[in-house]
């Protein structure tokens, strides 16, 4: 895929290997290139090109927050439509809010916020609050964790 048209053999394996977490190594992309049998340098390569072409949006470690002493929560908000860029925009700019995106619902506007203690989350919900003018933010407490993972088998292309 050096084109970055489609995807051949070694890069669904690559993408397969990628998503089961890097490998816990002092050079973990160098161990991703022995098991594709390719150099660590065509490793990089090939990420680079998997990510311009979007196949890639991040490589990125995932923590238990709450087990580091955080505090996170669901937040929804109520976005007039020909507001949601602008507030999305600014909700990128807002630490410790890890994603958001849009529903078809009247609470349009969906996120999640975590902080290192209760206040820090009263206070950034109010600077939400004030910066998007939106509206209340609805927050809805986790109940019980659920974690579901995704991982998808890519190495063998379909016909």
């Amino acid at each position: 895929m050096r084109n970055g048209d489609k995807l051949d053999h070694v890069n669904r394996q690559l993408l397969t290997l990628l998503q089961q977490g890097l490998p816990v190594a002092a050079e973990p992309y160098l161990k991703l290139a022995e098991c594709l049998g390719i150099s660590q340098e065509e490793v990089f390569e090939r990420i680079d090109i998997l990510k311009k072409t979007g196949y890639i949006r991040r490589i990125s470690g995932f923590f238990d927050s709450e087990k580091m002493g955080y505090h996170s929560i669901l937040c929804a908000m109520e976005v007039p439509e020909e507001a949601v860029e602008k507030a999305a925009a600014f909700l990128d700019t807002i630490p410790g809010i890890t994603h958001n995106y849009l529903r078809n619902h009247r609470l349009n506007m969906w996120f999640t916020l975590c902080c290192e203690n209760e206040k820090a989350l009263d206070e950034a919900v109010l600077r939400i609050e004030e910066g998007c003018k939106a509206g209340p933010v609805h927050r809805f407490p986790r109940v019980k964790a659920y974690k579901i993972r995704a991982s998808f088998n890519l190495k063998e292309e379909k016909p």
